[in-house]
């Protein structure tokens, strides 16, 4: 099984890594982010990242592209902002919020590319804010297939300001929250991702 962690060769100067590099901080309040380790490209894949503050702001957790600026909002992810639990699906516009996020909330993601959709809850809240919706069953899920259809799926994380921290756990220890039936924790679909590796040859 792939052991995920917050990377360490694709975040900002501003983002500290702790914790097994699964705790990351910014550490200055310009824009800063993290991607993680591994990729999903199939499957139904969970995790869950506690936020923790002194003082709350612009904070997007979720998913991403691997091509997805580390610094910017807008195409290339679906996450939530934990300033007012606003979820944002490939788009600069909201759509809609599960609640502001405490110091210590979880976030839960869901995120299934058999069928390409994705859910996101507060703690054991409603997913995507609505009373129906369940990953379980494939219902109410945001579409993300404009997202992910042949492209894999990084964990993904953007600050504004010093001192919010996000720590992520991709299935290594035990959930704070009950996974959706039908999925498995991130770490057991995920890849690492290969880097080519080109022989040199000497020519007489």
């Amino acid at each position: 099984m792939t052991v995920t962690t917050w990377n360490s060769s694709d975040k900002s100067a501003n983002v500290s890594l702790s914790g097994g590099n699964l705790v990351a901080t910014a550490t200055t309040s310009a824009a800063g982010g993290v991607r993680g380790t591994a990729l999903v490209n199939s499957g139904k894949a969970y995790f869950e990242t506690t936020i923790t503050y002194s003082s709350i702001t612009d904070n997007f957790v979720g998913v991403a592209t691997l091509a997805k600026s580390l610094v910017t909002t807008g195409a290339g992810a679906a996450w939530v902002d934990v300033f007012g639990g606003w979820m944002y699906i490939n788009s600069g516009a909201n759509s809609g919020n599960i609640g502001n996020f405490n110091s210590g909330d979880v976030l839960c993601t869901a995120l299934d590319l058999t069928n390409q959709r994705i859910w996101f809850r507060r703690n054991n809240g409603t997913w995507n804010n609505s009373g129906t919706a369940d990953p379980s069953s494939n219902v109410g899920g945001f579409d993300v297939s404009a997202l992910f259809t042949g492209i894999a799926a990084y964990p993904h994380a953007m600050f504004s300001a010093t001192g919010m921290t996000d720590t992520a756990n991709f299935g290594a220890t035990a959930f704070a929250q009950t996974m959706p039936s039908g999925y498995s924790n991130w770490n057991a679909l995920a890849v690492v991702p290969t880097v080519a590796v080109f022989a040199i040859h000497a020519f007489p």
